[in-house]
């Protein structure tokens, strides 16, 4: 890991769905400075199992 990098976590809900419904999901990002802009490299997004 570098001062360049940077490991995002977040949540996220989508509304509107089919039937109405809602999916609460989660993310994480993978960004790389160059210069003074940030540049997204990767992303994972999940749908938590159900407890």
């Amino acid at each position: 890991m570098t001062p360049d990098v940077a490991i995002v976590d977040g949540r996220y809900e989508l509304t509107a769905l089919a039937e109405g419904t809602t999916r609460k999901m989660w993310t994480t990002l993978v960004l790389k400075r160059t210069g003074k802009s940030w540049h997204l490299t990767a992303i994972r997004n999940m749908l938590p199992a159900a407890p």
